[in-house]
């Protein structure tokens, strides 16, 4: 799974909401729920995090429903995240 976005409002202007996949300063990979400045790479620290949750061997693919932390701008409670893979039927 890439990168998901939708566009929204964000402090009264227009952005794009992205939830991806990247590595933390640590080294690790967690998903992010962020607006990603226009341009720019996504998984900086540049980026505006809302939340983050980290990428298990079981959230490897697709982003886990829970567990997502509240970061530098989200608010509580975080969100619990629903994935709907849609299938493509050959005839």
């Amino acid at each position: 799974m890439g990168l998901i976005s939708k566009r929204g409002i964000f402090n009264g202007s227009e952005c794009t909401y992205s939830l991806f996949k990247a590595y933390a300063s640590d080294n690790t990979q967690h998903w992010y729920i962020s607006i990603v400045p226009h341009g720019r790479l996504r998984g900086t620290s540049i980026d505006i995090d809302f939340y983050s949750a980290s990428a298990t061997p079981k959230s490897h693919i697709c982003p886990p429903s829970n567990g997502w932390k509240k970061a530098t701008v989200g608010m509580h409670p975080p969100p619990s995240i629903q994935v709907f893979l849609e299938t493509t039927h050959h005839h």
